[in-house]
């Protein structure tokens, strides 16, 4: 898994560069004045080149004011060292903040800071930053590279973005990582009319271990990216990206009805082993969390609650998603739509499903296309229930989901799934009920008496899937 994990970084990556322009920073000119800044710790023959030498305190100081002397397009270049802050760092239009290195430079908050851009065309790359610090986009055309965040739960996000009353538009986050941050890795949100995101980029970007010690109010939900919290998004690209070890999900959207999701996709982005304060204690604790407006493609989850997960959250529905040649590998769930509509998979597959490979609740329009079940370990249909299947396709009650309250049991309708399983755990392979003009087609191994259950409801036809004698008789 880790091999092909890698080689599927390489391929986004490698496709990153061949299909978007050399990274520029925003608003830089041909040439551009440099302003060097030193640490304290820095060597001599860095200091030499300084034109601000820091003393290690309050460095920010010296940094804000390299900024501050710099013409547009000018660079203020933060040599090797760690630099101490204690306050807000915050270029103006078109200034550059640019370290040596991601891992020689430095910004160290053990007291309250962090980046600030309320300016256009603001660029940081190359460094460092840990402690109680934060950075947080409030303009446009932000270009964010190579910067890695170690930060606690003393703010929200390590990297934020807020709209309010307002359009954050065209920000690119490019190899940057949240790497065991006290909350949100990357966070989108916002307030007000209008509260958009627009045309935001996530290439080759990391999340790991976030939101472990967060006990503030919001912390039960905190996740590795949130794309969508309390913001509109028109157009986002996550490409080539990687979530692990994170509290609740490792990608998500919020999905309430009130918030306006679309042009958002996926590619190429693995998420594993999330859902880490518990799989029964999450509400999501998805590889991917995606309600609306979403494209998704060659992603692979591993080993979550729920590998991808269709959900608009409390009364809302989830819609327009595709998935396509996307992967789920020992989730308890593999793919679930709960409360959607609109909703077409094609070429996916679950892998050894702990639970259930497939689950739909309360879901019409939907259309899977050569979905793969391999090995999924099956589940009790409901809470008690001694009928236990590899697919549900039936609501899902309060006594089966803690955080279900009844908004997700209802029936399945107008859907076509065509499903082709293979060593299953239980004789049940698919369950049907109260399904309303549902086809279902495919295949299985399993030569259990009923490998499709159908109870109750109209207009299911199952003459299409072919079961146990049947797949495995030779042909004439």
């Amino acid at each position: 898994m880790t091999e092909s994990r890698n080689v599927k970084r390489l391929v986004a990556v490698l496709l990153v560069f061949c299909l978007i322009p050399v990274f520029v920073p925003a608003g830089a000119a041909a040439e551009s004045t440099t302003l060097v800044v030193a640490a304290s710790d820095s060597s001599e023959e860095a200091k030499a080149q300084a034109t601000y030498i820091c003393d290690g305190s309050d460095d920010h100081v010296e940094i804000q004011q390299a900024l501050d002397a710099l013409p547009a397009g000018g660079i203020a270049l933060l040599m090797e060292g760690t630099y101490n802050c204690a306050g807000n760092i915050q270029p103006g239009d078109s200034r550059i903040l640019q370290g040596s290195d991601e891992n020689t430079t430095v910004l160290s908050y053990p007291g309250s800071g962090g980046l600030r851009v309320r300016a256009p065309s603001v660029t940081f790359a190359d460094f460092t930053v840990t402690g109680k610090a934060d950075m947080i986009i409030e303009d446009d055309h932000t270009r964010v590279r190579n910067v890695t965040m170690t930060v606690d739960n003393s703010r929200i996000a390590a990297f934020y973005v807020w709209a309010a009353n307002d359009v954050v538009e065209d920000t690119v986050f490019e190899n940057c990582r949240a790497i065991d941050c006290g909350r949100y890795g990357f966070l989108n949100s916002g307030e007000g009319s209008p509260r958009l995101v627009k045309d935001i980029a996530y290439i080759n970007c990391t999340a790991i271990n976030c939101g472990k010690d967060s006990y503030v109010s919001t912390g039960p939900w905190v996740t590795g990216f949130d794309i969508v919290e309390k913001n509109d998004i028109d157009g986002a690209e996550v490409i080539g990206c990687y979530a692990e070890g994170n509290q609740e999900s490792g990608f998500h959207l919020e999905g309430f009805s009130y918030l306006n999701i679309q042009n958002v996709r996926f590619q190429d982005c693995i998420s594993v082993n999330n859902a880490q304060k518990g799989k029964d204690a999450c509400m999501f604790g998805a590889g991917f969390t995606v309600p609306k407006g979403v494209t998704l493609e060659n992603c692979t989850s591993v080993n979550n609650k729920h590998g991808y997960l269709v959900s608009g959250g409390s009364v809302s529905k989830g819609f327009s998603n595709t998935f396509t040649n996307c992967t789920d590998e020992g989730s308890d769930y593999g793919f679930t739509i709960r409360h959607g509509y609109d909703i077409t998979m094609t070429d996916c597959v679950s892998k050894d499903a702990a639970r259930q490979g497939l689950v739909l609740s309360k879901a019409w329009n939907i259309k899977a296309e050569d979905f793969r079940l391999i090995g999924a370990a099956g589940y009790p249909l409901h809470e008690g229930s001694s009928e236990q299947t590899a697919v549900k396709i039936a609501g899902t009650r309060s006594s089966d989901d803690q955080f279900a309250y009844n908004m997700w049991d209802g029936a399945v309708t107008d859907s076509t799934l065509d499903i082709h399983a293979e060593g299953c755990g239980t004789d049940t392979v698919v369950f049907l009920e109260d399904a309303q003009r549902v086809t279902l087609t495919g295949s299985t191994d399993s030569a259990g008496a009923n490998p499709v259950k159908v109870a109750g409801g109209t207009a299911v036809d199952t003459a299409g899937f072919t079961t146990g004698a049947e797949v495995s008789a030779p042909s004439a």
